[in-house]
């Protein structure tokens, strides 16, 4: 997660989960989350190190959430 443009015009912490679905091997919920930036609603800036997923069984079916 790099960045977020015009999140909301308030002065309010984001930060960012990531969650996976899909074969039950596959789905993985509330693992990965940025740190939070703290009133930057607008447009925040995370550069993060980059999730990494194990092996994905069938990237077919997997969908990301953010």
């Amino acid at each position: 997660v790099i960045a977020g443009q015009f999140l909301s015009d308030k002065k309010v912490g984001t930060y960012v989960e990531v969650d996976m679905y899909g074969l039950p091997a596959d789905t993985i919920k509330k693992e990965f989350r940025t740190r939070m930036i703290p009133a930057n609603g607008l447009n925040p800036v995370y550069n993060e190190e980059p999730f990494v997923f194990r092996k994905v069984v069938l990237p077919d079916l997997a969908v990301l959430r953010f």
